[in-house]
């Protein structure tokens, strides 16, 4: 989808993205390590390639319980059933059992087959006859001698070795992140170790003087002293970082002091991979992030053509990428949807969207009027939404506007709505699954 934002003097957040991937691509991982293939693998980037060892199916075998049968001895069209002599029984996990002709052999889903080759899948000598097709009782029971067949199959019902994939066949991609199907897949092909790019080490820094940290465990203060303010935003990302699928992370807070700030710069530096921050990106005069960080290679702060979450910048830190958001939360909580996430993705070392709306999209319907976008701008609203009728409705997180600050108003969103036109209730509206 096209969203245009032409405010003079702000970068578009197309533009703005392919800044910060740039800069976050100098510092994506080559380093690989090898772990075996479980479910701990999952949410690792793969570092190369992955072939298959084995052929997936490992065997010829059947699709069906039921009796493997020679294609000679079914019964001829317009005949009547025909009966064989049942001369064994093949569950699954057994040894393959060829029928003599004339004879029948019980088998069970998954059960081997005698070889053929890959190419005659559907036309073998042999076929499974679906035990609903016979006169044999479904479910467990003794072996019987013998089975009448009542029909003939459409289908030989036995799935080839090698079918769905074979030796030597690409099946991950470097670059891809290993999930649950990934798992099975590679198991299933003999693979049990992979190459995998290291965790990524998140840092992350919510600044500010007003602040409050709140610890666990620690009593909250029936009111707050004047001035301060809760730290909703370094939670907030850094549960944010942990539904990305990055664990190993770091949270701190920082005063408006910039020489405070430039020594955590140099202690994360030494043993994270990036540093995010929230606040002090502005041009006020203790905006102390952008003023620490503009000294520094590559940075870049400025306004981007969005609402919310207009301020932003980044820059490197002893070649350490610092990613920065915006102070106000729904801004911080916007931002880091359309623009770390997939900086995150790539740092780790996966693949990058070409493009920032190159994302998952779901076609929806305002379920009311969502707030005008500023001119020149581009709104980017949070939504929940609504899965109950015929089409998914989008529900703007709050109904007092585009609020920044609107922190309260951010549960249960699950989705960004981008427009740059006015939306009205029942419009159709595109949006971008976090």
């Amino acid at each position: 989808m096209s969203h245009s934002s032409g405010q003079s003097g702000a970068t578009s957040p197309e533009a703005y993205y392919q800044r910060v991937m740039q800069l976050c691509s100098q510092a994506a991982p080559t380093a690989t390590a090898h772990i075996p293939v479980d479910v701990f693998a999952c949410g690792r980037v793969l570092a190369a390639d992955v072939r298959a060892t084995w052929p997936v199916p490992p065997h010829a075998n059947s699709a069906m319980d039921g009796f493997l049968v020679h294609r000679a001895d079914l019964p001829a069209a317009g005949a009547g059933p025909r009966s064989l002599a049942v001369c064994g029984d093949v569950p699954a996990g057994s040894a393959p059992q060829l029928p003599a002709p004339g004879q029948a052999v019980r088998i069970m889903t998954g059960a081997p087959i005698p070889e053929f080759p890959a190419q005659l899948a559907d036309t073998p000598d042999l076929l499974v006859v679906p035990v609903e097709d016979t006169d044999v009782p479904a479910g467990p029971g003794p072996l019987p001698s013998e089975v009448t067949i009542k029909r003939a199959p459409r289908r030989s019902n036995i799935r080839a070795r090698g079918e769905n994939l074979q030796p030597g066949d690409v099946l991950a991609t470097s670059g891809s992140v290993v999930d649950p199907g990934t798992v099975a897949a590679l198991l299933s092909a003999g693979v049990s170790t992979i190459a995998v790019r290291p965790n990524l080490r998140v840092a992350i820094i919510s600044s500010g003087a007003e602040l409050l940290p709140l610890h666990p465990g620690t009593p909250t203060p029936q009111t707050l002293p004047a001035g301060k303010i809760p730290d909703s935003n370094g939670p907030m990302l850094a549960a944010l970082v942990r539904a990305a699928g990055y664990s190993q992370l770091s949270t701190h807070h920082s005063i408006d002091d910039p020489r405070a700030l430039r020594g955590l710069f140099d202690k994360l530096s030494a043993d994270h991979d990036v540093i995010l921050t929230t606040g002090g990106i502005s041009a006020g005069a203790f905006d102390v992030v952008r003023h620490v960080l503009s000294t520094s290679e590559q940075s870049w702060f400025g306004h981007c053509a969005q609402k919310p979450g207009a301020p932003q910048g980044h820059g490197l830190w002893k070649d350490t990428p610092v990613l920065c958001l915006p102070g106000n939360p729904v801004a911080a909580f916007v931002s880091f949807h359309l623009y770390l996430a997939p900086a995150l993705a790539l740092l780790s070392g996966a693949q990058a969207a070409p493009t920032l709306w190159a994302r998952p999209q779901l076609s929806a319907q305002a379920a009311s009027d969502f707030p005008a976008a500023p001119p020149g701008k581009l709104a980017v609203v949070p939504v929940s939404v609504d899965y109950s009728g015929a089409r998914p409705q989008a529900v703007a997180y709050s109904s007092g506007g585009i609020g920044s600050h609107f922190v309260a108003s951010l549960a249960g969103t699950t989705a960004l709505a981008a427009y740059a036109t006015a939306v009205s209730a029942g419009d159709p509206l595109d949006i971008y699954p976090f």
